[in-house]
């Protein structure tokens, strides 16, 4: 059993845009689409910023830790777990 396909859908060919059509500022799927992107944008720079923020200060808490260990026994054999 095939499916037609429906002629009023917006994934058929008739109601894609041609080349020599342009899309007005004010089209509500641009606007749509405008906003889509920026918000995409917008998640993508705070997932980075966290994840930034997440490693420099966990390098940070190493760091102050490893300076200030007393065994050094302790000291080699998590450096050699982290750096491995």
């Amino acid at each position: 059993m095939t499916a037609t396909p429906n002629a009023n859908a917006p994934d058929t060919e008739e109601h894609w845009a041609r080349k020599p059509e342009n899309l007005d500022s004010d089209n509500l799927l641009w606007k749509q689409y405008n906003t889509y992107v920026d918000i995409f944008k917008f998640y993508v720079n705070v997932i980075w910023q966290v994840i930034t923020w997440f490693y420099a200060i966990t390098g940070a808490i190493l760091v102050y830790y490893f300076d200030h260990v007393k065994d050094t026994r302790i000291s080699d054999t998590l450096s050699y777990f982290l750096l491995s």
